[in-house]
């Protein structure tokens, strides 16, 4: 079944093998709905933001998971968005937790170029004036 468990093995599977089929028929295999897939996302973005051994393969993972249309550019994009919403405060307990999604935007940049899906970059915390956060990326 589709937990976070299944989802915690099938991204250490690919970790080790960094092997994108295995990682699309080991997703697929759950055959997740579009709200269990978001789910799946918040489970590994939860490891990346609060794990800095592993932030790097998450985003590695994530990224594989998107360039094989496992899960949707917005599925992603909700996901960071609950995240990135506390980051300053997250950061209290894990200082390391922006370096997350620093790599995962890095990623994401790199393996997309000109097709990169800049909807995602709205979940960055903003004034209330529409202006950029104080607290600096």
């Amino acid at each position: 079944s589709f937990d976070v468990h299944y989802v915690k093995r099938v991204a250490q599977y690919y970790a080790e093998e960094r092997n994108g089929d295995g990682l699309q028929q080991d997703w697929n295999r759950a055959a997740p709905s579009g709200s269990e897939a978001k789910q799946g996302i918040d489970w590994l973005c939860d490891i990346g933001f609060n794990d800095p051994q592993k932030e790097d393969v998450i985003a590695l993972t994530i990224v594989e998971l998107l360039v094989r249309r496992c899960i949707s550019w917005d599925s992603l994009k909700e996901s960071l968005a609950g995240f990135l919403k506390d980051l300053e405060e997250l950061q209290m307990d894990v200082p390391t937790a922006g370096i997350f999604f620093h790599s995962l935007l890095s990623r994401l940049l790199l393996q997309f170029g000109k097709d990169f899906n800049p909807a995602i970059l709205k979940t960055l915390p903003m004034q209330a004036n529409g202006e950029g956060a104080e607290f600096t990326w």
